[in-house]
């Protein structure tokens, strides 16, 4: 970053640019996903996988919830890894294995354009 004076402080015109627009990198933060209830029109699941209850779980007579945090793309595909938020250890890589075969209509911003968006998934796992 440039600085104008020795102390490392910035101008206003380093910050801002010409005639007052701010600067910044093309395609910086603009492909960031947001949260899905900052989307105009959230994703919807359209496909749902229910796990397959892990048969030690069920020896074990575990329930519980595992709440998976994932980023779902303009296309509403899963994309990148499937981050574990809420854990019931027994649990956890069913609920992944079933979430990697959801599919989601993708999320839309106020203009209609579709965007990406990291989104929870809670999955409750019960013993019948």
């Amino acid at each position: 970053m440039a600085s104008d004076s020795n102390d490392g402080t910035l101008s206003s015109a380093a910050t801002t640019g010409r005639a007052g627009f701010a600067t910044g990198v093309p395609g910086g933060l603009g492909d960031s996903p947001i949260a899905a209830d900052q989307a105009a029109i959230p994703p919807v699941p359209l496909k749902r996988v229910t796990p397959i209850y892990p048969v030690e779980a069920r020896v074990r007579e575990i329930e519980g919830y595992v709440v998976l945090e994932v980023v779902i793309d303009e296309k509403g595909n899963i994309v990148g890894p499937i981050r574990v938020k809420e854990s019931t250890p027994l649990l956890d890589a069913a609920a992944i294995d079933a979430l990697k075969q959801w599919q989601f209509s993708p999320a839309r911003d106020r203009n209609g354009n579709p965007v990406r968006v990291i989104l929870d998934v809670p999955l409750r796992f019960v013993l019948d």
